[in-house]
This record gives C-alpha cells, structure tokens and sequence, in this order.
C-alpha cells in the first residue's frame, strides 16, 4: 500500500503492539515499534537476553484459557498445539505472528529501548507527539533519543506495576525479613519454597495456579482470599497441606505468624510463616505519559486503578491521536485487541468518524452510574 507519510509511534510489542502495528501498516502508516526485550512477545517473550525485567510469567505456567481464545483471526495455531498451550508455546506463535506483517519496510522496531516520556509538543508551527527514549546497550550505557510522531499508540499490557495492599504491615514484614515477601511478578519456580510454609495472598488466576504448584514441595500453602468459607479446603484445593483461609487481619512480625478473619472469628496460622507471595493484581503505570505546566511536568493520567478520560477504553477525550490497545481486562485478549487495532488505524486514517462532544458525555454519565470499573486494573 502506498504509505500516508504519517508518523506513528507504537509502546510495546507484546501481542498488543503487534496487532496496532499490523493494523496500521495495512492503512499506510509508517510505524515505530519501542520494546524494552531482545524482541516481539511481550510478556510471553521469556527467553534468555531479555535483560533484568520482571515478568508474570513464571516456570510451568500454561495459559488458563483455551487457545481458541488467543488467536488472532489471520493466523491460526499449528495443528499439534496444546489446547492449553505453556508460555514458551504463546511466545513462539507471538513471534510467528510477527514476520506476517504487511509492508514491513514501513516498520522500524526498536529492541532493548524503554520509553520514558511522551507529551504534545509544539514543532514548526504544528502539533506532534514527542517520544523519548533510552536505548540500552551491551556494555549497560544508555542512548537517549527523542523522535516526533502524528500518532501514539500505548500498548503496555495490564503486568507492570503490582497492586500491593494497604490494610496491613506489609512493609513492616517486608522490611524485617528481606526477601521473604514477594508479588507473584517476581515468583519463578516452586522448587524454590520447598519445605517452607508459605502464604498465598489472593486466589485469581496467579494465586490458584501458584498456590497449586507450591503444594507439592512446600510443607503448607495457606491461600487467604476474602470469598473464603469453611468448607473450602475440603474439596478446592489439591492436597491437605493446601488450605484455604479467610481474609488477613493482620501480619504479627514479632514471631512471623499471620492472623486471618471472616468478619466474625479469628484464626492464626499453626507454624511461622516463611514466605508470603502476594498474587493481588496489577495496577496501570502510565506515568510515563506528561504534560507541561506552569509548575513543571504532571502525569496526564492521574491514578493506577482505571485509566480516566478514555473513550470506549480507547482514545483520549481530549486528543484522539492517542490511543491505547489492551486496557480491559478479563477478557479474550488476543481478541479484544485484534478488534481494537481495526478500529485505532481506521480512526487514524480518517476512514470512520470518532465521537463526539454528546458521545462523550453519555459514556461519563454511564460510568458514573457504574459500582465498579469494569477495567479495573486490580487483577491477578
């Protein structure tokens, strides 16, 4: 296709990025891609040489929904794929799907680079969005680079920065047994808790399949979750050393014991607790996107549980030619940001109308009626 000269930037080449960037080089865009790994895959890109970054993805991790539901519509999965394929196996379709991309002449992708800001910046007498980077070499230095775009497409994924609770002591814990208490972006294998009684705090996705795979080399796994009941460790868990408990009430760091609550009684743990792993969610991170005012730079969203001023979880109330792929979570991903990507290089192109003023008012009064988020960013 014969390219629009338009100038479009992409954060992240995880399964996010690689849709936007092949939506938008059908449309004729010419695209940047930034990915702080060796290469495309985001989180489920877990070779080696992809530098110090903690991931979600952890040793013998399979995926918790069928791959039905992580397949883009052009590109199937081999025939002898697991049905619930390991993290190794969605890594290798991530970068199958990566060389099938249109006009990739049109496409530069930069490895090894982190974006540190990106803002509306005024460049001959028009409107562009600046991205800076650095890009980190071999030897550890750091080559900084600002580039000027028409578009930016955030793609980050929801796996960045934990959620870590606030009701009890957790830094007092953390802080009197260095190393003892983690978040499971920092878990890697289960051998690694073998013979320790462990606390498993959340029982999502993360927290029931960790909890899982501790039970066959910890001495206990305790899995606190608020929709505890009693009879939960009769038949939820997998063997009578993994037992469910209520909610924490509080961390007694003097003799490393854990004392939990349904609300009505109170129960402490048997033994001392080795190690604590904190399967409680991810909050968004997007401080890296500014703005400039008159008493220095802000974030220009404020907040880590939902991302403010977005509309239809896409484009940004206030300036369209920023968009975001991935934002919702517990849903088909592959899925959601394949339809995504359609809708961002259409927009971009000119090719439908985006909202207006009315539209956006009437999405504020529905979510202003809603209890909860809905793409909350508390999910583990």
């Amino acid at each position: 296709m014969t390219s629009t000269g338009k100038h479009v930037a992409v954060i992240g080449a995880g399964a996010a990025g690689l849709a936007a960037t092949k939506h938008l080089l059908a449309e004729g865009f010419l695209v940047t891609v930034y990915e702080r790994k060796a290469n495309a895959g985001g989180v489920w890109n877990t070779a080696p040489g992809n530098g110090n970054w903690p991931s979600p993805v952890y040793e013998g991790l399979e995926t918790n929904v069928p791959r039905t539901l992580m397949t883009f519509s052009d590109h199937p999965w081999p025939r002898n794929a697991p049905l619930f394929p390991r993290s190794e196996v969605v890594g290798e379709y991530l970068q199958s799907y990566a060389t099938t991309m249109p006009d990739p002449e049109n496409a530069t992708l930069k490895l090894y680079t982190i974006v540190s800001d990106v803002r509306k910046v005024t460049h001959d007498y028009g409107k562009w969005w600046r991205v800076t980077s650095q890009r980190r070499s071999l030897n550890g230095d750091e080559e900084e680079e600002a580039e000027l775009f028409h578009f930016v497409v955030v793609a980050i994924g929801n796996y960045e920065k934990p959620n870590v609770p606030l009701s009890y002591d957790i830094p007092g814990w953390y802080n009197a047994y260095p190393g003892s208490l983690i978040h499971a972006r920092d878990f890697c294998k289960p051998e690694s808790f073998r013979n320790l009684n462990v606390l498993v705090v959340g029982n999502g996705p993360s927290g029931w399949d960790i909890s899982g795979l501790l039970a066959g080399v910890a001495k206990t796994v305790y899995v606190s979750t608020g929709r505890w009941r009693p009879n939960m460790s009769k038949g939820s868990f997998s063997k009578p050393t993994h037992k469910g408990v209520p909610a924490i009430a509080s961390l007694n760091v003097s003799d490393r014991s854990v004392t939990f609550t349904d609300g009505k009684e109170y129960l402490e743990t048997e033994e001392p607790i080795d190690r604590i792993i904190l399967c409680t969610g991810y909050v968004y991170n997007l401080a890296f996107i500014k703005k400039g005012t008159r008493h220095g730079d802000v974030k220009l969203f404020e907040g880590d549980d939902k991302v403010p001023d977005v509309y239809e979880h896409i484009f940004y109330n206030d300036d369209p030619t920023l968009a975001f792929i991935g934002l919702p979570a517990k849903v088909a991903t592959f899925t959601v940001v394949e339809a995504q990507s359609a809708v961002v290089a259409r927009a971009f192109a000119g090719r439908i109308q985006l909202y207006t003023k009315a539209d956006l008012d009437r999405v504020q009064r529905d979510e202003d009626c809603k209890v909860g988020t809905g793409y909350g960013g508390r999910q583990g």
